[in-house]
């Protein structure tokens, strides 16, 4: 088999109900020169039975136990790769029909990195589209002082300059928020960042709404953040304002988390807070 011109990197856990979406999805795409990389953490429900029953040449599965660190896995899939693009799909997602036609098209006029709009679907039914960029706010420090403007399912990027940055950072402390890391670094590389405004697709919200979880995620952004604003001349009185402001930010991300969406007298607030950040 040739090379495909896109590897699709999904890493996955115990998520066989989900994972049968997100290959479907693959394979109802337009663009068909593809190959999807599955890294299995171990699974002990149906996943491998899941994917064994799609029989397509082009979907190849590798096991990992990378401790709980997702990170691990999505690199093993970029090692792994043959492609000359890295799509990210997480096992729980999935994409619309022309996800990676349209993406190709805008990573063909010279862009390193694309990311497009995806809906956000919550518990219950609830969703909201989610639109990422503009490329004014996914500059280095942009995105420190401003937060993450991008979502990894949505992202595919160069192979070649995901790996000349040292791919996704395995540090157990950035567990949850190892992919904002990649976009800051890719950033700070002098990566060219392109948003596509139309939804290409659909990103699940379950499982992290506990406060333990949230916390968890709360504490890994703050210290994500302190390592890069180390980075800065300390001195600076704006630097200080921006870093403290920059947790404030983390900290209302965290207490979004933790709601109910759409339910209560200030989810909604909360919500459209967390839309701005």
């Amino acid at each position: 088999m040739t090379n495909p011109l896109v590897s699709v990197v999904i890493p996955t856990y115990n998520q066989a109900l989900f994972l049968n979406n997100a290959i479907s999805s693959l394979l109802e795409q337009s663009w068909r020169n593809w190959e999807a990389i599955i890294i299995d953490n171990s699974s002990t429900d149906n996943t491998l039975e899941i994917i064994d029953e799609f029989n397509d040449a082009r979907i190849r599965v590798y096991k990992i136990n990378n401790d709980g660190v997702i990170a691990a896995s999505r690199n093993l899939g970029i090692l792994r790769a043959r492609g000359e693009f890295i799509s990210f799909l997480d096992s729980d997602d999935y994409w619309a029909p022309l996800k990676l036609e349209r993406t190709l098209e805008f990573l063909a006029k010279g862009f390193d990195l694309v990311c497009h709009a995806e809906i956000w679907e919550f518990r219950g039914g609830q969703s909201i589209v989610k639109s990422y960029g503009p490329s004014s706010r996914s500059t280095y420090k942009s995105l420190l002082f401003w937060g993450n403007r991008l979502s990894t399912s949505a992202v595919s990027v160069r192979r070649d300059v995901v790996i000349e940055i040292g791919m996704f950072d395995e540090n157990p402390d950035y567990k949850m928020v190892e992919d904002y890391d990649l976009w800051m670094r890719a950033a700070k590389h002098g990566c060219k960042f392109g948003f596509i405004d139309d939804v290409l697709g659909m990103y699940l919200v379950h499982g992290h709404n506990t406060s333990k979880a949230s916390f968890r995620h709360f504490l890994a952004e703050v210290r994500l953040i302190n390592a890069h604003v180390k980075s800065f001349n300390q001195s600076s009185l704006l630097i200080k304002f921006l870093h403290y402001s920059r947790v404030v930010r983390a900290l209302a991300s965290y207490l979004f988390r933790l709601s109910q969406p759409f339910k209560g007298p200030f989810s909604k607030y909360l919500v459209l807070s967390r839309l701005r950040l």
